[in-house]
Formats: structure tokens, sequence, C-alpha cells
């Protein structure tokens, strides 16, 4: 059963419990609903659409519907190419994303598809090891002349789409590749 929660005016989301197909475990999903807050005029108009799309969800759970199954149709999530989990990335968050953050996560993505298709053509997802997280800012900075700004604008990239890898797939977390990263850039500006 989807509920809708909201943790002040401008932000909230819909939550509901799942089962996930691949590892058998309920599991929790949310959908934000910021821009159909930015659409609705009161707080009144944006519950009233709020709580309509959580009975057409709760509709389509009672029916067998399962987010998993519009997801990446496969056995073993991580032996999906990179390439097909950033187009499913940007389907599920282009939707809650500025226009700005949307154009510098696909600048990022874009950039790290054509490292990873120089190294490995098709790289699958669970490929993607903590060294080749270090040596792909390494040798980006390096070639760019990155200063720290912009370093931090991609790690920041990075993080959000491992994140939510994380979240979807539950395979082996590459998140904590990038957060060493930013731990020894840390150590690295001291």
């Amino acid at each position: 059963m989807s509920t809708l929660s909201q943790f002040s005016p401008l932000f909230a989301f819909i939550e509901y419990y799942v089962t996930n197909p691949f590892t058998q475990t309920l599991e929790r999903r949310k959908f934000r609903l910021n821009n159909l807050r930015k659409r609705c005029r009161t707080a009144m108009e944006f519950r009233v659409q709020a709580n309509t799309i959580c009975s057409q969800l709760n509709m389509k759970l009672a029916n067998g519907w399962n987010p998993f199954n519009e997801d990446v149709k496969t056995e073993n999530p991580g032996a999906v190419p990179i390439k097909v989990v950033y187009e499913q990335y940007f389907r599920d968050v282009e939707k809650d994303l500025r226009p700005d953050t949307l154009r510098g996560y696909k600048a990022f993505s874009r950039r790290l598809l054509e490292w990873c298709d120089k190294r490995s053509p098709d790289m699958l997802l669970k490929d993607f090891s903590d060294v080749m997280a270090v040596r792909y800012l390494d040798e980006q900075r390096q070639k760019n002349n990155w200063v720290n700004a912009t370093f931090n604008n991609n790690l920041v990239s990075a993080q959000a789409f491992f994140t939510w890898e994380e979240e979807v797939h539950r395979e082996e977390p590459i998140l904590r590749h990038f957060q060493e990263e930013e731990r020894s850039q840390e150590a690295y500006r001291n």
C-alpha cells in the first residue's frame, strides 16, 4: 500500500513496499513529487492530486504490478551493460531533477561512458571497480585541468547515480568507490 509522506510544504514523496523478484525481499520504493508540488497552486490541490496518485498506485499494486518488472530484466542486475543502467537511471530521475542538474548529470555520464568504452566496449556494471572509479576521476582531473569545484560536481553526479543504482539493484555497491575518492580528495586539499 502506498502512502504520501511529507516532510515540509516543499518536499513530499510517495512510498510503498514491493517484493524484489531478484532477492525475494520486501523493499521500500519511493518517488518524489517535487514537480507536482510546483504545478499546484495550493497545498490542498497538491494533497488531492497526490492522494489520487496514491490510490491509483494502490490499485496497480493490488492487481500485481511490480516496478522491478519494468526495470532492467535480468537475473543478475550487475550483469547489465553500464549504458543500459544509465538509460534507466535517467528515465527514473529526469522528472525529479532541475534542468541544470540533469544537464550536469548527463554530461558526467557521457564522459564516464566514453571512458568506459575505451577500456571495454559494453562494460558491465559489475565490472566497474573502485580502482576504475579512482583512475577515471584522476585522469579527468589531469586531462581537463579541473579545479576543485568541477571535481566535486562530478563527484556529486557519480554519487547520485551510484546511490540510485545501489537502491535499485542491491548488487555490489559501487557508491563506496566514489566516497573513498572523496575522502582522499579532502586529504589532498588539506
